[in-house]
């Protein structure tokens, strides 16, 4: 997929999120409102709803949107006041039948409602957490191996389909023909092929699901220079040159300060939502009754006196 075409597809994904909040936003108030006069400039009008152009700005703003998306191009605007158009012929459809009196949907909204105001309460008390130098560089510690670097070489591949023809290949590069042309020449990789069979640096978990152990031994066995006997993987028959290799090391704490910051703060903000939750239930009359959860239990037999009929 071209660049060009990835950035259409991110600015309509961001505009249906946009239109979205946009509708939601307006449905909640709306519900039982009385149409109400609206100052400013009319960007659309539905019937007797208008979309002023102050609250389409106010609108967009609240919500969160890539940065290419903070200035968008006309036709994105555009788009956007064609979908809320469309919602609100929807939405007014819908007054009409009476859906927006529907037990069920009152219901639904209640409990979205719930919902946004318990998230609400909770980005309240975590955006509270705050992490010194000392919880930081106690998190580094902790998490020292996320931070570490692991050996790593960079490589050079010829694949093919059987090991007859990574043999003749090898034994053209024993009589001094270059890895490089014969990639472009030989290799089935595609993807490679152009840059000589360069795969560039890889380490050993995290390519080995993608080019099985056998590949990934040989690979790391070989010396710089040097190229491997054919080496079978899932993909077919390789040929191997080692072009560099990278010891394994650790990163210091100023080098990932940022995300280690990111981690802590991260940790530090569940740590005080689970607190302030914990805090609650303390302060709280909170009754249980699990057993009803078991299946085995039975619902209680209600015991009525028997009546019986009276004589003639």
């Amino acid at each position: 997929m071209k660049k060009w075409q990835k950035g259409v597809v991110i600015s309509i994904a961001s505009l249906i999120c946009i239109c979205i909040a946009l509708v939601v936003a307006r449905v909640v108030i709306r519900v039982e409102q009385a149409p109400a006069a609206k100052e400013g400039k009319i960007l659309a009008r539905v019937n007797d709803q208008v979309l002023t152009l102050e609250e389409f700005n106010q609108q967009f703003e609240k919500i969160k949107t890539p940065r290419r998306m903070r200035s968008p191009r006309p036709e994105i605007r555009e788009g956007m006041v064609e979908q809320w158009i469309a919602n609100e012929l929807l939405l007014q459809e819908a007054k009409r039948r009476g859906i927006h009196k529907s037990p069920d949907l009152m219901e639904k909204l209640e409990e979205v409602k719930e919902r946004m105001i318990t998230q609400t309460l909770i980005q309240e008390e975590m955006t509270k957490a705050e992490v010194s130098d000392e919880e930081v560089a106690e998190y580094f510690e902790r998490y020292r191996s996320r931070f570490s670097i692991p050996e790593m070489i960079r490589i050079k591949h010829i694949l093919v389909k059987t090991e007859e023809e990574a043999k003749e290949i090898r034994e053209r590069l024993n009589k001094g023909e270059e890895f490089e042309e014969l990639a472009r020449e030989k290799s089935t990789d595609t993807r490679t092929k152009e840059r000589g069979g360069d795969l560039g640096f890889i380490d050993r978990r995290r390519h080995q699901r993608r080019f099985g152990p056998s590949f990934i031994n040989a690979a790391f066995s070989l010396e710089k220079g040097e190229v491997s006997e054919p080496i079978r993987s899932p993909l077919g028959y390789h040929l191997i040159k080692l072009e560099e290799k990278r010891e394994a090391g650790q990163q210091t704490l100023d080098q990932v300060r940022e995300r280690v910051e990111r981690g802590a703060l991260s940790e530090k903000k569940m740590k005080t939502r689970q607190e302030f939750i914990e805090s609650l239930r303390n302060k709280a009359q909170i009754e249980k009754n699990l057993e009803l959860l078991s299946p085995d239990v039975e619902p209680p037999v209600i015991e009525v006196p028997l009546e019986l009929p009276l004589e003639p």
